[in-house]
Order: C-alpha cells, then structure tokens, then sequence
C-alpha cells in the first residue's frame, strides 16, 4: 500500500507540474512599444551619392538625415513567439521613382521566420514582400526581392549588403489570470496531493502505534 501511495504522489505531482506549465506557455501578446532601426554605415552616404531622399511616414520617428540613419517604428501588435507588427514607415525617391514601405513586420516564427516583411507601394502598386533576412540577432542583409523593387525604381543594387541593426522593446499585455477551469484543475490537484500526503501521516501513525 504504502508503495501505490507514493506511486500516486509522483503522479499528482506530475499532473500538477503539467497544468502550471501549460498555463504558462502561451505566447505572450504584445501590446506597443518601439522598433529602432539603426543604417549600417555608409548606407547614408550611398544614397546621397545616388541622389535618394529619404523622408518619415508617419506615425514613425527618428533621424533620416545622419549618418547612421535611425527609423523608429511602433510596435502595434503580435506576440512574443510569432511576429512584431509596426505602423508607419519610409520613403525612397530617386530618379523621379517613389517607393513606399509600410507595414513592416519582423516575423521570428512561421513562413517567414527571421525575415522583415513590408508593404511596397509604387505607381500606385503595393506588395507585400520580404525586405530583409535577418542575420544573427538583430542585423539586417537585404532580401533579394527588395533588392529587384529597388533597382527596378532606379536605386543602388543592394545584393548582400547588410542594411541595419534592429532593435526592439515591445510592451506586453498585463500578465493574464488562469481561466476558471485551469484554476480548477490547479485546485482539483492540489486537494488530491494534501490528501494523499494526509493519507501517508495517518498510516504511518497507525503502524507506529
């Protein structure tokens, strides 16, 4: 008996650890925050040479005219296992071509895993495509679809060139309350442990005596 007790601890023990850890394994929602994207050097002087203007889509921030450039972007939503998604953005002229990118979002799971995908709108198109693979943690190498937009809108070729360093500081959601029927679980588990940790105490009082 005294066996199938223990038995029942360990196995008590062990559902208990597997509720805690699954309500404690979803993802975490993101609810603001920042994106700072920092020009690696002498991107800005590239573009001048090549007479590419520069200038802030709102709501983004930051310092276009410097060398390294920085782009604040805010963070608007995702998670902390999936994706990071911005609002605002930039845009590039040369030559008489505007490009637009916006929507940009750093993707750490799923298809497009470490990748930076954005929305690029010229002559009245947009398409969604990768800008950016992202190499080690937080430097950028130009995507080759990005690079094609761009050369095709008159800008430099940007094949293998590294772009940027990123770095983010998002805002999470208040950390959520267990849903009822986990915290009943929880409980259920619990209950049954002290009772079987009860149990233990009685019958071994009893051998005693």
């Amino acid at each position: 008996m005294s066996f199938k007790l223990n038995t029942l601890t360990r196995t008590m023990l062990c559902a208990l650890a597997g509720v805690l850890a699954v309500a404690r394994a979803g993802a975490d929602p993101i609810i603001g925050g920042t994106t700072t994207f920092t020009t690696a050097p002498g991107i800005e002087s590239l573009y001048s040479s090549l007479n590419i203007s520069a200038s802030l889509i709102p709501p983004a921030s930051g310092n276009l005219q410097s060398d390294p450039q920085t782009l604040i972007l805010p963070i608007t939503g995702g998670d902390t296992t999936t994706e990071l998604d911005h609002s605002g953005g930039v845009m590039l002229q040369a030559a008489g071509q505007i490009v637009d990118i916006a929507n940009v979002v750093i993707h750490i799971s799923g298809f497009d895993a470490n990748k930076v995908t954005a929305d690029l709108s010229s002559h009245g198109v947009t398409e969604n495509l990768a800008v950016a693979d992202i190499s080690g943690s937080n430097t950028l190498i130009a995507d080759p679809s990005f690079v094609a937009q761009i050369r095709a809108a008159g800008g430099p070729d940007l094949t293998g060139t590294t772009l940027a360093t990123f770095k983010s500081q998002p805002e999470l959601a208040p950390t959520a309350t267990p849903e009822p029927g986990q915290m009943g679980l929880i409980s259920a588990g619990l209950l049954a442990f002290t009772a079987v940790k009860m149990g233990q105490k009685l019958r071994n009082r009893v051998r005693v005596a």
